[in-house]
């Protein structure tokens, strides 16, 4: 995911975050990405390797995703290659 937030936020980041910290050169179009490929990329991994139903895939692929995506626009992008994966980690163990 943080990977599609950068190739398509560096290019086509168009509208750019203007939320108090958060303010900076991170796009709504990156952050949509990242959030989308997160989710799909989470469900298929969940149901397919982790064997777990549909639905459970979905769910936890959507908290995970959208975490993840927090921590992405919260970390400076330097940090962002650790901050995530552990983020999204934390959610899996709490909600797995």
């Amino acid at each position: 995911g943080d990977a599609a937030a950068a190739l398509v936020g560096i290019p086509f980041g168009k509208h750019k975050i203007r939320i108090g910290p958060l303010s900076g050169k991170k796009s709504w179009e990156g952050s949509c990405a990242m959030l989308v490929i997160s989710v799909l990329t989470g469900i298929v991994l969940l149901e397919v390797f982790g064997g777990y139903a549909i639905g459970r895939s979905i769910f936890s692929a959507l908290i995970m995703g959208f975490f993840g995506t927090v921590a992405e626009l919260c970390s400076p992008s330097e940090w962002d290659t650790v901050t995530v994966p552990v983020t999204m980690l934390f959610f899996a163990l709490l909600i797995l």
